[in-house]
């Protein structure tokens, strides 16, 4: 049947970066002067399928799908995902509408929110649409689908739903202002993998807030005792991350490394997670607690994603441009850990 492939929508576009001098969050009404930084941001399905694309074997296709505007910022980004070995036949230009656009406000502690365009090029994929994506890239079973945030959540259901009538493997991720819904209106039953932050976390569980790692596990069994068919990523920030599935809850602390900027961190795990899965990791390890010791055996997906969301946060910019296999193999060298990914160098 010759390679898989792997197949998404969500945002592309490009942002800009502001750094507040205070750590005070910002104010409904308040306005304030911000550095604004040097900083290449970029909207999340391309920070997710550039990861896939490097760690993936080359005759695995990675298709990104979605609108890109008629205007440089759209050019550019096409450039640079062909450059990153993705292909590129279903990303299509819009007459109209501009490339999407997202301002981000990071705080001296490395923490950021932002704002995106909702009136951009990426509103223009229609649930119709999304419901052909599987039809038009040739989806069969064992393929990935992934719906990730920056267009209209109903056509991401549409595309998990086309997809899991193909026999896919549906892998998603929510805002936090869009996690309820998922949760309540039954799209989680059409995902495999699941990838959330804290905050998207606590409004999918229906929680106050995910604080600690014990807070995110609860959380993932009250998930998993309403979807128990579901994979979850769950990251509680500077505190580490839980995977979780029927069988099995593990936990992840961080390891030590200089923040430049945590934007794009949970993108990058969840294309390490995806890649790992295509090239047959298993999803996680059933061990303890993960605490990174040194002469570790990385031997899952999940490993593979925290890595690289791990390593991603010492980047300014929200794709760490770095991040290859050589420089991966590298870093895992050093520290004396050795490991199951295939597209690696083995140690």
């Amino acid at each position: 049947m010759g390679p898989g492939r792997i197949v998404g929508i969500g945002g592309i576009g490009r942002g800009i970066f502001f750094q507040s001098l205070t750590d005070e969050t910002l104010g409904r009404n308040e306005s304030r002067l911000a550095d604004r930084l040097n900083i290449r941001d970029y909207c999340k399905l391309q920070i997710v399928f550039h990861y896939i694309a490097q760690f993936v074997p080359r005759e695995i296709p990675v298709i990104p799908v979605g609108y890109v505007g008629n205007d440089p910022e759209g050019q550019e980004l096409l450039r640079e995902m062909e450059r990153a070995g993705l292909e590129l036949s279903q990303v299509r230009v819009h007459d109209t509408l501009p490339t999407m656009l997202s301002v981000c406000l990071q705080y001296p502690d490395k923490s950021g929110c932002n704002l995106t365009s909702a009136n951009s090029a990426c509103g223009a994929l229609s649930p119709d649409f999304a419901a052909a994506v599987p039809d038009l890239c040739g989806i069969r079973e064992g393929d990935f689908v992934v719906a990730l945030p920056e267009v209209p959540l109903e056509s991401r259901f549409a595309l998990l739903q086309a997809g899991k009538r193909r026999g896919a493997f549906c892998a998603a991720s929510f805002a936090a202002s869009e996690a309820a819904r998922g949760r309540e209106e039954r799209i989680l039953e059409f995902c495999d993998l699941v990838a959330l932050n804290q905050e998207e976390t606590a409004a999918a569980a229906g929680a106050a807030r995910v604080d600690s790692l014990e807070e995110a596990e609860q959380c993932a069994r009250t998930l998993l005792n309403e979807y128990p068919h579901l994979k979850l990523w769950l990251t509680v920030g500077a505190k580490g991350s839980v995977s979780a599935d029927q069988t099995w809850i593990r936990s992840y602390t961080a390891f030590p490394i200089s923040v430049e900027n945590t934007g794009g961190a949970g993108d990058a795990t969840l294309g390490g997670i995806l890649a790992g899965l295509a090239c047959g990791l298993p999803f996680q390890s059933r061990k303890g607690t993960c605490r990174w010791e040194r002469g570790a055996h990385l031997e899952s997906a999940a490993e593979f994603g925290a890595i690289l969301g791990e390593l991603s946060v010492s980047s300014p910019d929200s794709i760490d441009w770095r991040l290859t296999p050589e420089y991966v193999t590298t870093f895992l060298q050093a520290r004396h850990w050795t490991h199951q990914f295939p597209t690696l160098s083995t140690t």
